[in-house]
């Protein structure tokens, strides 16, 4: 059993829907090798994809 760590790069070509990069990261999910992320990955994510703005309510 491998571990990897993603860079961001990765984590966005897979989000874009790269086929390489997603079958690649299927390929090692069926290993069962551990892939793991960062808080960087998170951050540098949530710039390119950032989260929708919440509606706050008062009640």
């Amino acid at each position: 059993m491998a571990g990897y760590l993603l860079d961001t790069t990765t984590i966005i070509k897979h989000l874009r829907g790269d086929e390489k990069v997603t079958s690649y990261l299927y390929k090692i999910g069926i290993r069962g090798d551990i892939v793991g992320f960062c808080c960087i990955n998170i951050a540098e994510n949530v710039k390119h994809y950032p989260l929708p703005e919440l509606e706050i309510k008062e009640i």
